[in-house]
């Protein structure tokens, strides 16, 4: 079996990580990468792990009386993310519609691209502000559906100009 979970995990997050069950096994052990740690699930199929800065394998292994199994591992390679009392920021927009549209959850304005409705690419100025950036579309576009893609991420928000 392979193990299921995110590649690219947020520094200061905790994600899950789990692996098919194994015929016979009657434990797991998990092993994270250099200074992440494994919170909880030892023994079982599923673990939570605290996501440290260093990039490296996650790694399990099962065993039962007979033996242990040469460990099943997942590159993971950190990435450093906004974070924000409650975690983790969400890619969001605001209001929606607008029409000068707040954007959260990126750390910068190069990692944006504003597109209309058949993919092609809007020029548009970011502002900082706060936690976030500003931006307005151009008058000659038209009211209607928009999208903003994190290009980090690849996340897709649709928006609506007003």
């Amino acid at each position: 079996g392979t193990i299921t979970g995110p590649t690219t995990p947020c520094i200061g997050s905790t994600q899950g990580y789990s692996i098919a069950s194994v015929y016979g096994a009657t434990s797991y052990t998990w092993t994270a990468p250099t200074g992440s740690t494994v919170q909880s699930g030892q023994g079982s199929t599923s673990a939570t792990v605290l996501i440290g800065n260093t990039s490296g394998n996650i790694a399990v292994n099962a065993s039962n009386a007979c033996g242990t199994s040469s460990n099943k591992t997942l590159a993971l390679t950190m990435t450093a993310c906004r974070l924000d009392g409650s975690g983790l920021s969400e890619f969001s927009i605001s209001p929606n519609p607008c029409y000068s549209c707040y954007v959260t959850g990126v750390l910068n304005e190069n990692e944006l691209a504003v597109t209309d409705i058949l993919g092609r690419k809007i020029s548009v100025h970011f502002s900082a502000s706060g936690e976030g950036f500003i931006f307005e579309l151009p008058n000659e576009c038209a009211a209607g559906m928009y999208f903003i893609r994190n290009l980090t991420t690849g996340q897709v928000v649709k928006f609506e100009k007003q």
